[in-house]
């Protein structure tokens, strides 16, 4: 796995900014998310990024863990 992006965001927040930095990075891409599974303190998603024609497809790793008490979320994005 290549670590894309690592940030700290707003629990309610953190999903879209994490899908906003695949889409970046894979304008033209539909971004799925595939899986989710939960195992407290971390959130997991799983992404496939795919071009229209499904030439390509990447798989992205979403991590969220949950610190603290103020809404806030350690984000990781990853490229498998």
């Amino acid at each position: 796995m290549k670590t894309v992006y690592v940030d700290t965001a707003a629990e309610n927040e953190a999903l879209s900014v994490a899908l906003n930095v695949i889409s970046n990075q894979y304008p033209e891409s539909t971004l799925e998310i595939v899986d989710q599974e939960t195992n407290y303190p971390l959130t997991r998603f799983q992404v496939l990024a795919k071009n229209g024609s499904y030439s390509f497809v990447d798989l992205f790793v979403v991590d969220l863990i949950h610190f603290g008490e103020n809404g806030k979320v350690k984000l990781y994005v990853a490229l498998v």
